[in-house]
């Protein structure tokens, strides 16, 4: 057993006399810190806590514990966090600005010495003789855009720092980041873009001009890209097709009496290829030339006619003919056809794209039209999309 067993803990001003302690046995304290403004610039708080009792000999027996405590982020020992950033995320052209902020932080809890910083896109080259515990350095270097990397694509930029801790091992940190140039995507990607020298045909056998541009807009390199054009016939593969660049190929349709019917050619050209990781980087475009008079989406139009240009007395006939066609590109539902002036209304139920019917509709001369001197008779069709 030990007798008179004090314990302590300077750092939370705890101080209590157990008295005695039988063998085997133990006492437990709870006791409270609050941390302040210094605990925040140290980066940890390092807290040790003693006991002290007398034993049957007289003799003084002694025991102690320590723990450390750190800021969030900090790490127990020597460690370097470098963080570049950049003021832009793309440039657009040669002698575009960049400015690159990069810090070194020193986010341990032992002071490191002789800490060098290097940024050889920009030319840093810098050391530190003393990064302490919990600190940092801030340095502001500018790099300006070459036609190389507008060729390139991106610009990717390493900033890195080395020091030594107090057992003498090196510290090391480091940190990347890529700027691109517009229109670039980090990593692998396809975007495929589709031309036609014209909107519109005519008649079977016109010709349409089709350009279909494959660009690797990423920034790593594509392998085995597939292109196909099912419409021209189009089925090639290009070996490999480097970050920023593209291939061009021209092809050629002939209208068919089919696309005449139709109303519309829409053409879809895809490309498929592989980047570095294996992963399969697809992309697709399309693009609809219309048969002329034919408008894109839904479209109704009416056309009347009369069979005489005037009338000469009551009782004269009058033969209306009535041209509803759906001249655009989709199909049409519930489209109903009314002529209030002839008592006509047709539902004529669905009419598909680039199709129409005719009515023929016929009305007598009143009197009241001789007095009025002339007869305008409007037709409508309406229908659903």
């Amino acid at each position: 057993d030990l007798t008179n067993v004090t314990v302590t803990d300077p750092l939370t001003g705890l101080t209590e006399n157990v008295g005695d302690l039988a063998a085997n046995a133990e006492v437990e304290f709870t006791t409270t810190y609050i941390v302040t403004a210094a605990d925040i610039t140290n980066g940890s708080i390092t807290n040790t806590a003693t006991a002290e009792g007398v034993d049957p000999n007289g003799d003084t027996v002694e025991g102690a514990d320590s723990i450390t405590i750190t800021l969030e982020g900090i790490v127990d020992g020597g460690s370097i966090e470098v963080t570049k950033t950049a003021n832009v995320s793309n440039y657009a052209e040669e002698g575009d600005e960049i400015v690159y902020t990069i810090t070194v932080r020193n986010n341990g809890t032992v002071d490191l010495t002789d800490v060098t910083v290097t940024d050889p896109l920009t030319g840093l080259d810098v050391t530190i003789a003393t990064l302490p515990a919990n600190s940092e350095e801030v340095y502001t270097e500018t790099y300006i855009v070459t036609a190389a990397d507008i060729t390139n694509g991106s610009i990717t930029n390493t900033a890195s720092a080395e020091g030594t801790d107090p057992n003498g091992d090196t510290i090391e940190g480091t940190d990347s980041i890529t700027v691109t140039l517009e229109g670039i995507v980090d990593g692998g990607s396809i975007e495929v873009t589709k031309t036609a020298n014209v909107s519109n045909y005519a008649e079977e056998g016109d010709e349409i001009v089709y350009t279909i541009t494959v660009r690797n807009n990423g920034t790593v390199d594509l392998t085995d890209v597939t292109v196909t054009d099912p419409l021209t016939g189009l089925d090639t593969t290009i070996p490999t097709l480097a970050a920023n660049s593209e291939q061009v190929f021209t092809e050629t349709y002939i209208v068919t009496a089919a696309d005449i019917t139709n109303g519309s050619i829409t053409n879809t050209a895809t490309a498929e290829g592989t980047d570095p990781n294996g992963d399969t980087i697809e992309g697709a475009d399309s693009i609809t030339v219309t048969l002329e008079g034919i408008v894109e989406g839904g479209s109704i139009e009416v056309t009347k006619t009369a069979d005489v240009s005037n009338y000469a007395e009551e009782g004269d006939e009058i033969v209306y003919t009535i041209t509803v066609r759906n001249n655009g590109t989709v199909d049409l539902t519930d489209v109903t056809v009314t002529d209030p002036l002839t008592g006509l209304t047709e539902n004529v139920g669905d009419l598909a794209a680039n199709a129409e019917v005719e009515f023929t509709t016929t009305y007598i001369v009143t009197a009241a039209d001789i007095t009025n001197g002339s007869i305008t008779n409007t037709a409508s069709a309406e229908g659903t999309d």
